[in-house]
């Protein structure tokens, strides 16, 4: 399947791109039943985990599941635990990000779904960088598989999500329109993703089955569940802020002019050298804002 002019995307948004701009980006969840036929019978649940085992990249792995008290665990696993986790309920989440570049070329349903993450990003977000660094927007393309009854909790992603089901289905609680400032208020005190929490706002219940395509604007509840057999591939685009964006680029900025002198520092008893250490910290600071300005 060839998605480089990223011809497919009025098909995942029912037909009518400029509607889906005008009423659902950033502002409505989309479900669009069948818009990738071609997705059905292509890859499922086996020859993910025998991938997987093939490529013995553990790593890039979260096992999810929930506990007694409903609480949300997440772990990263040691070793090949991939089929005692399946068995006892958990979701094992492959972050194909995370993935070095011959684990991805070693699968091509996993790079089609990178290529199409790429083609995502180049397409809807123009200028902004698709990966970021720790502290930056989360970007995410996740692989999940289910051998059994498993939820992965309700919570609220930062980022655009573009969901897809390759095997099996999953039934997904969603509000339909976002919440920032509940999206926002559990991130500060950093317990978005530590309880399985129920929708506040009016919500439906969709499930999502091979073809079709599910759209969730940033900080709208979801909570997802399998019934059994399962794999399902969910594009979360990285949406940022002006800090954010500012932080992403110093980052680059650091990384490319490799800028890690210490800046001068005296105290202020130390009278010219104080002082000359406070027009050279403005002026390297001042070198930095130009090179943030041409980008």
């Amino acid at each position: 399947m060839n998605i480089e002019t990223l011809s497919w995307f009025p098909q995942l948004v029912g037909g009518d791109e400029a509607r889906f701009f005008r009423e659902h980006w950033r502002k409505r969840t989309l479900f669009t039943p069948g818009a990738v036929p071609e997705l059905r019978g292509w890859y499922d649940v086996a020859r993910f985990i025998e991938d997987y085992g093939r490529v013995g990249y553990h790593d890039a792995t979260l096992l999810i599941g929930l506990d007694e008290q409903h609480r949300r665990v997440m772990l990263r696993p040691n070793q090949n635990v991939v089929g005692e986790a399946l068995g006892q309920g958990m979701s094992v989440v492959l972050q194909a990000l995370q993935l070095p570049e011959q684990a991805i070329d070693a699968t091509p349903q996993w790079r089609f779904f990178l290529n199409l993450y790429d083609a995502l990003c180049a397409y809807l977000l123009p200028g902004f960088p698709s990966r970021a660094p720790a502290g930056g927007p989360v970007a995410a393309l996740d692989i999940f598989c289910t051998t059994a009854e498993t939820s992965i909790g309700g919570h609220y992603d930062t980022g655009d999500v573009f969901y897809f089901v390759l095997d099996g289905e999953k039934e997904w609680t969603v509000e339909l329109v976002p919440d920032p400032a509940e999206g926002h208020r559990l991130t500060a005190t950093g317990t978005n993703y530590t309880l399985d929490r129920s929708a506040l706002k009016e919500h439906i219940n969709i499930t999502v089955t091979p073809g079709d395509c599910l759209y969730v604007p940033p900080y709208t509840y979801h909570r997802v569940q399998s019934h059994g057999r399962s794999l399902a591939v969910s594009c979360g685009l990285p949406t940022y802020t002006e800090v954010t964006l500012l932080r992403t680029a110093l980052s680059r900025i650091q990384q490319e002019r490799m800028i890690f002198e210490p800046l001068p520092s005296y105290p202020r008893t130390e009278g010219d050298l104080f002082e000359r250490a406070e027009r050279e910290v403005k002026q390297r600071a001042g070198a930095v804002l130009d090179l943030l300005a041409t980008r």
